[in-house]
């Protein structure tokens, strides 16, 4: 069964303030070309970020592609539109941006699924794929795109993640968020960001981290982003879950158009 994705309700915003509110995120983010208002209201998407509703899903492959597999994906992948995101390469060929709630099922699976497809590419590419992970938690408490109550705890999960960086146990602790989502709570985030994250004074250090999860919810909101997860695979907007063998295709595409591989 396919995995339920989090999708949060669009607000109603007067044109005269969605521009503004525009203004100052384009400001703020730098190296966006241009935005067109969503004239539902709430968030502003990037241009040529058009709405995907209705939009043909990516081909869903139990099996590693063959020919014929790989050209229908193809097609599909290549009519998507392209953004450019103000996030760096670092050289890198292939840049992949998720944004994530770590109390999404959907981005648990994707985390769990696409993990070692990364690992393989990376291991055969050194330094030609870079992953972000952009904040977006789905709790109106820290996110104001989000109109009710969807996750309880995903606002200080994002915290604790970033400040066991400090320790260099974010890997373990986002690991752990990811895969003990039926237990995560305001009060077991902090617990476990004591015990596996390593994380002292949360309180004292939620503040300064949490302005910096409000900076990725910023730009996700300048993006439209509208549900978790969503990735960018090199401006390529994907909203669907793709299966992993889907994901591997992506990535391979990306690599071969970069030159990295045949």
């Amino acid at each position: 069964m396919k995995t339920p994705r989090r999708r949060i309700p669009r607000a109603t915003t007067r044109a005269g303030l969605v521009v503004a509110v525009w203004l100052v995120l384009f400001i703020l983010v730098g190296g966006v070309s241009s935005a067109a208002a969503d004239p539902a209201g709430g968030s502003l998407p990037v241009a040529p970020v058009a709405p995907q509703a209705g939009a043909a899903a990516p081909p869903q492959r139990a099996t590693p592609a063959g020919a014929a597999e790989r050209s229908e994906f193809e097609r599909w992948y290549e009519a998507l539109p392209r953004v450019t995101l103000p996030v760096p390469s670092d050289g890198a060929a292939v840049v992949i941006v998720k944004f994530s709630d770590l109390q999404c099922p959907a981005c648990s699976e994707t985390y769990v699924g696409y993990r070692p497809i990364l690992a393989k590419y990376q291991a055969r590419f050194p330094g030609a794929i870079k992953f972000i992970t952009k904040d977006y938690p789905l709790q109106p408490e820290c996110n104001s795109h989000v109109m009710r109550p969807l996750h309880s705890a995903a606002c200080d999960a994002a915290v604790a993640v970033r400040l066991a960086a400090k320790t260099g146990k974010h890997d373990a602790l986002e690991e752990w968020f990811y895969t003990h989502q039926a237990l995560m709570s305001p009060a077991t985030v902090r617990e476990v960001a004591s015990s596996v994250g390593g994380v002292s004074n949360f309180d004292g250090q939620y503040a300064a981290a949490l302005a910096q999860v409000k900076a990725d919810i910023g730009l996700g909101g300048l993006l439209g982003i509208r549900s978790t997860p969503t990735f960018f695979i090199n401006g390529v907007r994907i909203t669907d879950v793709m299966t992993p063998q889907t994901f591997d295709l992506a990535v391979a595409y990306e690599l071969r158009k970069a030159g990295k591989m045949k």
